[in-house]
């Protein structure tokens, strides 16, 4: 993965980890029980995009040695 990717998925980690945290809080803060599904979604996404970067991390170590 090259450098511009990383730094997409992480941005774009960061993102939904914020979107997922606000839907969290809206859920049970304010009695917005659609927005678990939110929070659900942003989950996901974290970790969909932390095991590309994690993923590809592994692999750029093993090309180097």
């Amino acid at each position: 993965m090259t450098t511009p990717d990383r730094i997409i998925n992480i941005a774009g980690a960061s993102v939904f980890g914020v979107l997922g945290v606000a839907g969290l809080t809206g859920a049970l803060f304010f009695g917005a029980a659609h927005h678990l599904a939110t929070a659900a979604i942003g989950a996901l996404m974290v970790w969909a995009l932390w095991a590309e970067v994690r993923r590809e991390r592994k692999n750029n170590e093993k090309n180097i040695q």
